[in-house]
């Protein structure tokens, strides 16, 4: 597992966390409207079957009908050497699951609704975006399991985890369903809660 200073963590989740915030306030108040539309109008103009269905496909990836299993699986085959890394992981993961539907709840805002949707609109609210917070967790606390300095097999399985985020965040833009702002939130709750279990570790 990767090993990270107290005050390296300490640093991130204050970054995080203030980053988190100050979103939060600018989308409650309407600040970044036009900026969310633009980012909308751009993935809707980019639409094409090929696109369609690929966006239709990896979406699946941040949702919890899949993540979860992987997880518990996880969690039960991985040996006990790794106790500490299966406390940050389910401290982590399920943190994040948590701390994304308080939000919702807490901010309730609406779903876009300035074009026509590829699916089914989900019935809860917008910001933050689940699918986003859980890929991203999830993600990041595989490289924190896997990652080895100077290593090239390393470095290349970040690269390929960090497609993977990316592309499942910017497929719920590309269906429509999320604001670039909600996505943006969904990373920013998945940083702050998978460092918040590390510090635990730390701490501990």
């Amino acid at each position: 597992m990767i090993q990270l200073s107290r005050s390296c963590i300490i640093v991130f989740i204050m970054v995080s966390s203030a980053s988190l915030i100050s979103l939060m306030y600018c989308t409650y108040n309407g600040y970044l409207t036009h900026f969310d539309y633009t980012a909308l109008r751009a993935f809707y103009q980019l639409k094409s079957v090929i696109l369609n269905h690929f966006f239709l496909t990896i979406t699946w990836l941040g949702s919890l009908w899949i993540l979860l299993p992987l997880s518990i699986a996880m969690l039960i085959f991985l040996p006990y050497r790794f106790k500490n890394f299966k406390i940050v992981f389910a401290v982590g993961f399920l943190s994040t699951i948590v701390v994304t539907h308080t939000l919702k709840n807490s901010v309730e805002r609406p779903r876009p609704s300035f074009f026509d949707t590829l699916i089914d609109m989900p019935l809860d609210f917008s910001f933050p975006s689940a699918h986003t917070a859980q890929i991203t967790a999830f993600t990041f606390l595989v490289w924190v399991l896997f990652f080895r300095e100077s290593s090239l097999k390393s470095i290349l399985f970040s690269s390929i985890l960090l497609l993977i985020a990316m592309t499942v965040a910017s497929s719920r833009i590309y269906l429509q369903v999320h604001f670039l702002t909600d996505v943006l939130a969904g990373f920013l709750v998945a940083i702050l809660c998978c460092f918040t279990a590390l510090l635990t570790i730390k701490s501990n």
